[in-house]
C-alpha cells in the first residue's frame, strides 16, 4: 500500500443508526468503519452486499477523524405502518418513531452559504488492489459517483471533497512506547491501559462507541469494537499498536486505522 487517499465527507445533517437499536434509532457521533467502506462502494457503483470481502480489514485500511463537532438533536418521523405488503398503499396509517441526528454545532447550521456550519468527517483510505484505488481517487477528484454520497440515511445527501493523496515518504509506520496525540478515532484495543492523558478536565470530554467493523460475505457480523473519540479530535495516549504518522498540506497527523 503505496500511498494514503485523504478526503471529508461533508453534509448538513446525518444519521449513522447505531446497530443495537430498535423501536428507537439512536445515531453514533461518526459513521462506523463499515459504513465508510459502504459510502466507498456506492460512489464505485458496487451492489448492495457485494463489497464485503472487498474491504474487508485484510484488504484495505481505513481511518477517520471528527473535523467539525456534531450535536444531537431527537425528532419523531411519520413512517407508513406496515405489517404486510398490502400495507405498501398507506391504508394503515402513520406510526411514529423517534429518530436521533446529528447537526453542527453552529447555531446557524440550516445557512447552506457557511462552510463552517457543515458536519465534516475526515476519511483515510488505502486499498491493496491499486485498480480500485486509482478508481477511488479519480471518483472522488471529478465528483463523479454511480451512486451519490450521504451521510447514513439517503434523504441526508453529502458531497465528497478531495484533501490529498499522501504518498510514501511522507507517510510512515512506527511504534512507540511514548504518550502522543492521536488525531483519528482510536479503537479502546489500541490504546495502553491506564495511559490516557487528560488535560483541561473542563474541555476533556470522551465519547466511548460500540461499533460493527465490518460485515462477512453473507452479511453477518464480522467484528464490534469499541471506539474512542475525543471532543478537541485528539487523544493523548500510548498506543500498543502502529501508528500511521501523515505530513500533508502543513499538517502532522497521527491515526490509527479502524
Amino acid at each position: 500500500m503505496r500511498s494514503v487517499l485523504i478526503f471529508d465527507l461533508v453534509g448538513p445533517m446525518a444519521h449513522f443508526r447505531k446497530f443495537d437499536t430498535n423501536s428507537s434509532s439512536l445515531t453514533y457521533l461518526f459513521p462506523p468503519r463499515s459504513t465508510v467502506a459502504g459510502l466507498i462502494a456506492g460512489i464505485l457503483g458496487m451492489e448492495r452486499d457485494t463489497y464485503y470481502d472487498i474491504f474487508h480489514p485484510d484488504h484495505c485500511n481505513i481511518g477517520l477523524s471528527v473535523k467539525s463537532y456534531p450535536r444531537k438533536l431527537m425528532q419523531t418521523v411519520n413512517y407508513m405502518y406496515v405489517t404486510s405488503r398490502t400495507h405498501l398503499n398507506n391504508s394503515q396509517g402513520h406510526t411514529q418513531i423517534p429518530i436521533e441526528f446529528l447537526l453542527p454545532e453552529g447555531k446557524n447550521w440550516h445557512e447552506p452559504s457557511s462552510t463552517h456550519n457543515r458536519l465534516r468527517y475526515r476519511i483515510y483510505f488505502q486499498h491493496i488492489d491499486q485498480s480500485i484505488h486509482a478508481e477511488i481517487k479519480e471518483r472522488i477528484i471529478r465528483s463523479e459517483y454511480v451512486y451519490p454520497p450521504y451521510l447514513g440515511l439517503t434523504e441526508m445527501l453529502g458531497q465528497l471533497e478531495w484533501v490529498e493523496e499522501v504518498t510514501y515518504g511522507n507517510w510512515q509506520e512506527q511504534t512507540t512506547n511514548e504518550v502522543i496525540t492521536i488525531h483519528s478515532v482510536c479503537p479502546i484495543y489500541a490504546l495502553e491501559e491506564r495511559s490516557i492523558q487528560l488535560g483541561d478536565v473542563r474541555s476533556s470530554i470522551f465519547y466511548k462507541e460500540r461499533m460493527l467493523r465490518y460485515f462477512t460475505s453473507e452479511r453477518n457480523i464480522g467484528e464490534t469494537v469499541d471506539y474512542l473519540y475525543e471532543k478537541t479530535g485528539m487523544i493523548k495516549a500510548k498506543p500498543r499498536v502502529p501508528v500511521i504518522t501523515l505530513n500533508y498540506k502543513g499538517l502532522r497527523e497521527n491515526i490509527i486505522f479502524m
